[in-house]
């Protein structure tokens, strides 16, 4: 029989203390589901590409990856969720093995996109990969690139599953949970670099609600 009462913040019962909501709401949720509430772990992968630069900005794709990737944990931490952020310094292998290693349920690369050679706003958009050996990668790619797509102000590329190819991506190869790597918009020409830069937070919000979609569907 699990544990219903816990008492107050020094450990003590107060039987002829009136109860307060979330007191009460803590006595039920014990009562029925033996107090476990099942916490999803998200593994966050921004890009460490610091070296990577903005067309026409003293920044780089890591740098601006990160500020979103921020966002994205500022976000799901509010809605309840579990995150790793993996530390820039950390290999992209590594950071796979990392959320195996730790039971993740989702697992999202994010990064901008570049071109060999010049852009001259030709090449744009958003664009996914994704893990469809991984069951729900499918279902989570979908849900973060429509919620991106729909932000961005260019003609977006789609999304497709890597594991047909024949070198997969590392990010959707080496992961074993639903996983994406994001590709956010190319910022190679200076018009979409500017636009990365200035929805930092939207972008951020935009994919916290694509993981938070999926994982109310576990």
């Amino acid at each position: 029989l699990g544990v219903i009462f816990f008492g107050d913040e020094n450990g003590n019962l107060n039987p002829k203390s009136s109860l307060n909501r979330s007191e009460c709401a803590s006595i039920m949720n014990s009562y029925f589901f033996d107090g476990y509430v099942r916490k999803y772990l998200v593994y966050l992968s921004p890009s460490n590409q610091m070296s990577n630069p903005y067309t026409g900005y003293d920044t780089t794709e890591g740098e601006q990856m990160n500020l979103v990737g921020k966002e994205v944990q500022k976000k799901l931490l509010d809605m309840g969720y579990e995150v790793v952020f993996a530390d820039v310094s950390r290999s992209i292998a590594d950071r796979g093995a990392d959320a195996n290693n730790m039971g993740c349920d989702a697992y999202v690369a994010i990064h901008s996109n570049a071109v060999s050679g010049n852009n001259n706003g030709q090449y744009h958009g958003t664009l996914g990969f994704y893990n469809g050996q991984n069951t729900g990668s499918k279902q989570m790619a979908q849900y973060i690139y429509n919620n991106v797509a729909n932000l961005t102000p260019t003609a977006d590329r789609g999304l497709s599953d890597d594991m047909k190819t024949e070198k997969p991506f590392i990010e959707v190869r080496i992961p074993q949970m639903a996983n994406l790597l994001l590709e956010v918009e190319f910022h190679d020409y200076k018009e979409y670099a500017k636009w990365i830069m200035d929805n930092t937070e939207g972008l951020g919000n935009a994919i916290a609600a694509g993981i938070d979609k999926y994982l109310k569907t576990l």
